[in-house]
């Protein structure tokens, strides 16, 4: 029982130490801060994004009303980036600007591109390969993955809360 205990002990330093190497050999902690940075700084131009949006629909103060108290739920009302944020966002910024709609979309495919090509490189690097594509084709690329991560993530949560009902209109319509 002795010996099982000492080879279990053996096999889980053996175990960290190589997990533990590997975070270390393939610089996962820095990759993780630059995915982390190039969220955070995307947030900014996306709530930009989303004030422009909301000139565009009716019941604005409610939905700005809204996106505030979920930014509450988030952050804490004391700090100095939630005051930024509804002071700059939400109070003084003109919503109705075409060129806000426009600075904040492309900002915020910008800033979330670049966490997409961090999290590029970050798999190459796990795999051992060598970037071969021009700049230009690896950020069309992360620009698309971008795209498509911020229709099909809110699509997947909308499928999740309204999807049996969705599947049985479907199975009414066809007659299942």
């Amino acid at each position: 029982m002795l010996g099982r205990l000492r080879a279990w002990g053996r096999a889980f330093l053996w175990g960290t130490r190589t997990v533990v190497g590997g975070l270390y050999r393939h610089d996962c902690l820095g990759l993780a801060a630059q995915v982390a940075y190039s969220t955070l700084f995307s947030l900014f131009p996306f709530l930009l994004f989303l004030r422009a949006v909301t000139a565009y629909i009716p019941a604005t103060d409610r939905l700005g009303d809204w996106l505030l108290a979920g930014l509450r739920d988030l952050i804490s009302t004391d700090s100095r980036l939630y005051q930024i944020v509804e002071e700059s966002v939400f109070r003084e910024v003109g919503a109705t600007s075409v060129s806000l709609l426009s600075v904040g979309v492309v900002l915020t495919l910008w800033s979330a591109s670049s966490a997409v090509m961090v999290l590029i490189k970050a798999v190459n690097q796990a795999y051992g390969l060598t970037e071969t594509r021009p700049w230009h084709q690896r950020r069309a690329m992360a620009v698309g993955l971008s795209v498509a991560g911020a229709v099909l993530l809110p699509a997947g949560m909308l499928l999740l809360v309204f999807g049996s009902w969705i599947g049985e209109q479907i199975s009414r319509h066809f007659g299942g």
